[in-house]
């Protein structure tokens, strides 16, 4: 955000380009639902509600992240592994929501879950269920791809968090080619 509290906006041009971007992934990923920044923040208020995961190299990932996002590796393919990083939820909607530097490594893991899983999950029963009775309450698991990623995060002037879970105000930006969708106050220059 900026001093005066307005959250900071690229130039048209840049806008103009991850517009574009966006709208060449889920042409790429036409299965891989989007999610806009807004709807992330949004849902972040019903953290039970959310699992975030961040698509990207370690080092990536501690230069910064968003705030309760968990790292999974871009190579993954066990998606047990994956399945078990998401909590298990009460009866209703889960939402897993998948991000990286602007959405291709992202949308990969995001079709490679919804390939492996199923749609629907049973809920835990309440610890004072009798035995008896039926098992819990279907979940149903929604997967997303966070349209713009981390970029378009933080040059939206969302927070993210460094290591240590403190204010970041840096983002790695993977390469000098994909770094041009990051405003350049934000790039991380190791």
């Amino acid at each position: 955000m900026s001093s005066d509290g307005a959250r900071s906006r690229g130039s048209v041009g840049s806008s103009f380009m991850m517009t574009a971007l966006c709208k060449t992934i889920h042409i790429t990923f036409p299965a891989v639902n989007g999610m806009t920044t807004d709807e992330l923040e949004q849902l972040m208020d019903a953290p039970d509600r959310l699992t975030l995961f961040d698509v990207r190299s370690e080092e990536e990932f501690c230069v910064s992240h968003v705030p309760s996002a968990i790292r999974v590796d871009p190579e993954l393919t066990d998606m047990c592994q994956l399945m078990a990083s998401i909590p298990r939820a009460q009866a209703g909607c889960h939402s897993v929501v998948f991000y990286c530097s602007l959405g291709y490594r992202s949308s990969t893991m995001a079709a490679r879950l919804d390939q492996f899983r199923p749609a629907t999950l049973t809920a835990p029963r309440p610890d004072d269920t009798p035995q008896e009775e039926e098992e819990g309450a279907v979940v149903r698991l929604n997967t997303y791809n966070l349209d713009g990623g981390i970029f378009k995060w933080a040059n939206e002037g969302r927070p993210i968090v460094d290591s240590e879970n403190k204010p970041a105000n840096k983002v790695h930006h993977f390469s000098e080619i994909w770094g041009k969708y990051l405003n350049k106050d934000l790039r991380y220059k190791p």
